[in-house]
């Protein structure tokens, strides 16, 4: 995983790094936010299947629309999934699944005073999530939180990661995924969840009612904003640290 905090200057100039990529424009100057990068290696390739990235927003005072509600607020298909069929093939490869998402907005949305006198940081939280699903039903296998907030003071603007976390599913992430309304009908698809155990460590992937065995390593740490630190996941994903690639996608806060 490559997570970490960033913010451009006047000029158009990022740090700690450029976050652009070849399958997103550029960014406009005096923006901030937060890059996340997460792939999903399949280890075991007979396991080969309907695996997805659901991706909700769950927190913040300067978001698209009101949270929680599944990314991106304005739907693009009628699935509740991170990737739309078309845009899958793009961040897939062989026995891998990758997830892309630079969320940002201007910076000055920071500098709005309080009644106090105080200026007003900005925030955005997103709860993220690892999925198996088949039919119209899915199976959480691990979900993760992470997150950006935008603060002002007379010194000037600072962007700073939220602290990352493994979770269990929280009640209101799986509430969005089972009343999600894809056709805009008013009325809920009809996704159910598994009631298998929502975690890695109990996926069953043959289907002979037993954990296929996965487990999680115990070696995380948070990412600031410089690559000098890693957090690997072993086992189901992997998740690693790369120097220069930077990504893209849903909560890109353009109209902020």
């Amino acid at each position: 995983m490559n997570y970490y905090a960033w913010q451009s200057s006047v000029t158009g100039k990022f740090t700690p790094r450029d976050p652009s990529d070849p399958r997103l424009g550029p960014l406009d100057a005096s923006r901030g936010g937060a890059r996340m990068r997460a792939v999903f290696n399949i280890s075991d390739q007979s396991q080969a299947g309907n695996y997805a990235w659901i991706q909700a927003i769950v927190g913040g005072n300067s978001t698209i629309g009101k949270p929680p509600y599944i990314d991106p607020f304005v739907k693009d298909d009628e699935l509740p999934f991170y990737w739309t069929e078309s845009e899958l093939p793009a961040f897939t490869k062989e026995h891998s699944i990758e997830l892309l998402d630079l969320p940002n907005q201007r910076l000055t949305n920071a500098k709005q005073r309080l009644p106090n006198g105080k200026f007003n940081p900005v925030s955005v939280q997103f709860e993220t999530a690892l999925v198996w699903w088949e039919d119209m039903t899915i199976q959480i296998l691990q979900s993760f939180t992470w997150g950006y907030t935008i603060t002002y003071n007379t010194i000037g603007y600072k962007a700073t990661a939220e602290p990352f976390a493994w979770t269990l599913p929280s009640t209101e992430f799986m509430d969005l995924i089972t009343s999600f309304d894809g056709n805009g009908d008013g009325k809920a698809d009809g996704w159910t969840l598994s009631e298998k155990s929502p975690t890695i460590t109990s996926f069953d992937g043959n289907g002979d009612g037993k954990a296929d065995g996965w487990t999680l390593s115990e070696k995380t740490s948070t990412i600031p904003a410089p690559p000098s630190s890693m957090l690997l996941l072993l086992g189901l994903i992997s998740i690693w640290l790369m120097e220069n690639r930077i990504a893209v996608r849903r909560e890109i806060v353009s109209g902020l």
